[in-house]
């Protein structure tokens, strides 16, 4: 990888990271997969593993907080599964690739013929070995603002892809429970190509739009705009609780 370019990227991995221009001496570390720290002879301890360790139990530690305050309503075996859910690798995959680690990873020559930068794997071991270098260079109060809304803006497909519930069915229920009214949905956009379209889709409490999804179906948008929808809703009720 060209040094230019790696810098330019680390310097927009800082910048996400909420570090600006500060160095993070460990964030080096955590990009280095074992099979460059093989190649390169360097020892195990030069790796990423022991900054992925750190970084598995910290995620997991935030999320469990994240989902308790969230959902006060939830048992502890729904809790378990949301967290699984949330800390599953290809979650955390699409953390690392918001992140822009797949260009900075420090492969192995086997690994990188191998695409590794795109495996699921590599990208959420990087991304835990992150949060730990991040850990170890600023705060676990940074650490948690940088996780929180990532953890927010997820947690809509999580229930959704997770199973945990019926999204449509839940979010009717609770409009004819509470307002005597069925939501409505209207496709609001669509975009990409013929062959591959996304919808983007409105769900309605008569004419106040509760929340927009996007699929590639407009089924698979209205369910994802009633999951987005729900959070909504019991974001309210918890700001309304908090504040009576």
């Amino acid at each position: 990888m060209p040094a230019a370019r790696n810098e330019h990227d680390l310097g927009k991995l800082r910048e996400t990271l909420g570090v600006g221009s500060k160095e993070v001496p460990l964030l080096s570390q955590a990009l280095t997969h074992r099979s460059y720290a093989h190649e390169h002879e360097l020892t195990h301890l030069d790796s990423n593993e022991r900054l992925e360790f750190l970084g598995d139990a910290i995620i997991g530690a935030i999320t469990a907080e994240f989902l308790y305050l969230r959902f006060p309503g939830k048992t502890e075996g729904d809790l378990t599964r949301l967290r699984a859910a949330l800390v599953r690798k290809e979650q955390l995959c699409e953390f690392a690739q918001a992140a822009g680690l797949g260009p900075l990873l420090r492969l192995g020559k086997g690994e990188e013929a191998n695409n590794g930068r795109e495996r699921d794997s590599i990208l959420a071991s990087g991304f835990e070995a992150v949060i730990g270098a991040l850990l170890l260079d600023t705060t676990f109060a940074h650490v948690k603002s940088f996780l929180t809304p990532q953890l927010e803006a997820a947690i809509a497909t999580i229930l959704l892809t997770a199973g945990d519930r019926n999204a449509k069915t839940e979010l009717q229920e609770y409009l004819q429970a509470q307002f005597n009214i069925k939501p409505t949905y209207r496709v609001l956009d669509s975009q990409g190509a013929d062959h591959a379209p996304i919808y983007v889709v409105g769900v309605y409490q008569e004419e106040i739009l509760l929340a927009t999804g996007e699929g590639s179906s407009t089924q698979k948008a209205e369910k994802a705009a009633a999951a987005r929808a729900l959070v909504q809703i019991e974001s309210e009720r918890l700001l309304h609780t908090s504040h009576t």
